[in-house]
């Protein structure tokens, strides 16, 4: 970001140098910078050689999590309609949107987003939004809203389940469990998944994983949480940018050792760990024994 800044100063108004820096202003937890750089690239010069590009998702999805980090859930809400001006379909932008008017109590709109999500093909599951929405709701305080939108992302499951995906709709199901503060339902579904012999993705199966090992300490199963715990910290961080810390944090907070937690954040950020749309809302329910510490709060809202 910094050598990125430097070039600024010669090309401030270049839209390629400003997509950049708001790509690396997100990953480093700077909202405000993400929101400058990427309003340069949408209304600035030139936007016109991006609106039908799919790089401009990419800069509205920023946007929108920038405001949602930053708490102006009314901006977030503009700017994931507007990228669905151009592209109506596509799944990340309603998720955007739903999480937007779930923070904002409007019920109706969430309906027709939900309903729009189900009843048009965007290459997701609608259960993903379904589970988005609940994470936020409850990140928001509101769990029994939560609860009801994880119960209706697991009908959905239920009503659409692909054999194809049995890995990631899973890994999905389990985490509407959690959502739905059904933990015990959750892990043992968690341990199955892990069993399985066609895996998902790299990321999709560290997620596993990960949520596992949360899940198990919550239950106050120490057995299971500390083994995965150890599984965690012998993958290499290089491959992984940081995930297996990013998850062992999760873990260690749940087993009470919450400045153990902050570490272990604080390492897998070193390792290259960015993905601060996780903290908002998905993982949110991952991390909670760590709400009202000083420094996890700084993560949640910073000032950059």
């Amino acid at each position: 970001l910094a050598l990125l800044r430097r070039i600024e100063r010669i090309i401030p108004d270049d839209p390629t140098l400003q997509h950049l820096i708001g790509s690396r202003a997100i990953a480093l937890n700077r909202p405000r910078e993400t929101l400058a750089a990427t309003s340069a690239v949408i209304v600035g010069r030139g936007r016109e050689i991006y609106l039908h590009n799919p790089v401009f998702v990419s800069r509205v999805l920023h946007c929108a999590t920038s405001h949602n980090i930053l708490g102006n859930h009314s901006e977030e809400l503009r700017a994931a309609r507007m990228g669905l001006e151009y592209f109506p379909t596509h799944h990340d932008l309603l998720v955007a949107e739903a999480r937007a008017l779930v923070v904002l109590g409007d019920e109706t709109g969430l309906e027709q987003v939900v309903t729009r999500a189900l009843s048009t093909p965007t290459g997701w599951t609608p259960a993903n939004l379904l589970i988005e929405a609940a994470a936020t709701a409850r990140a928001h305080g509101r769990p029994d809203r939560a609860r009801m939108l994880a119960h209706r992302a697991l009908t959905v499951l239920d009503d659409r389940a692909d054999p194809n995906g049995a890995f990631f709709e899973g890994w999905l199901r389990a985490q509407a469990l959690v959502l739905a503060e059904e933990l015990d339902r959750a892990q043992a579904l968690l341990e199955n998944v892990r069993s399985m012999e066609e895996k998902g993705t790299a990321f999709q199966s560290l997620g596993v994983e990960g949520w596992l090992g949360a899940v198990a300490a919550r239950r106050g199963d120490l057995e299971t949480a500390h083994a995965i715990d150890r599984t965690l910290a012998g993958l290499g961080a290089g491959q992984s940018r940081g995930w297996p810390s990013h998850y062992r944090a999760a873990i260690a907070a749940w087993l009470g050792h919450r400045a153990q937690a902050m570490e272990l954040l604080s390492q897998s950020r070193a390792e290259g760990w960015g993905s601060f749309y996780f903290f908002h809302d998905n993982h949110r329910v991952l991390f909670e024994p760590l709400e009202g510490m000083d420094e996890y709060e700084a993560l949640l809202h910073p000032d950059g």
